[in-house]
């Protein structure tokens, strides 16, 4: 009786401390996330077939709301965006794929899947990202991953981050296709139900000890003109 006893208390220690640093209720997710990429790093992986025009910048992935409340239905409607808020998308949240549809295909993704847990409408949902990436915390967060060529060590670049947003961002890593070292594909902020204020992210272990950005000549500092809106940047889309 004892034993079997023990056998429980040691269940449900274990799932306790693996509630404490998974992002996920069941299959939902429970945390606010808003995710931006590096598209080169991204496209060498082959997680799918790109585009040759790859911007050498972070661009966004998404707003990711947490799931818990029940989903509105959402369907994409492609005219709503227009104006200035097309022009900031064809920079900084464009699709990566070798297709005519790339982008529409993306946004309309990220709409229906991941705007169904979003208060607001398709264009603020979309504004909200551009307006997201803007911010000095996350401009100044990005601008530290972006020295060419140098290598990261985790434990030192999670800590510099966490005194410019205040929390600890998460990194996903893939191997380069050499096998020899890994390379920093998204970098996800989360945030609290707001979505403007950070907060810690549970911690990745796909970047390991250190990892790269941008396997480049070095140069011998960013530039934030790299993921900043330029109109050079929105012609080249």
């Amino acid at each position: 009786m004892e034993i079997i006893l023990i056998l429980i208390i040691l269940v449900a220690s274990s799932s306790s401390c693996q509630a404490m640093f998974t992002d996920q209720v069941g299959a939902k997710q429970k945390i606010d996330k808003f995710v931006v990429l590096f598209a080169p790093n991204y496209c060498s992986t082959g997680t799918q077939t790109c585009r040759s025009n790859l911007p050498d910048y972070f661009t966004i992935h998404g707003i990711w709301p947490n799931e818990l409340s029940p989903p509105i239905p959402r369907t994409f409607n492609l005219s709503l965006l227009k104006d200035q808020l097309l022009d900031d998308l064809l920079a900084q949240w464009p699709g990566l794929k070798n297709s005519s549809d790339a982008n529409e295909e993306f946004w309309k993704h990220e709409w229906e899947k991941h705007g169904r847990y979003f208060s607001g409408t398709q264009v603020e949902y979309f504004q909200k990202g551009i307006d997201l990436l803007r911010t000095q915390e996350i401009q100044n967060a990005l601008s530290e991953l972006l020295i060419n060529g140098k290598k990261y060590v985790t434990v030192d670049i999670l800590k510099r981050l966490k005194q410019i947003t205040k929390s600890n961002p998460a990194f996903s890593c893939k191997d380069s296709k050499q096998g020899t070292t890994k390379l920093l594909v998204e970098v996800t902020f989360c945030l609290d139900p707001d979505l403007t204020t950070h907060k810690d992210c549970p911690a990745k272990q796909s970047c390991g000890t250190e990892f790269y950005v941008d396997t480049s000549t070095p140069s011998p500092s960013p530039s934030p003109s790299r993921y900043v809106i330029t109109e050079k940047a929105v012609a080249s889309f």
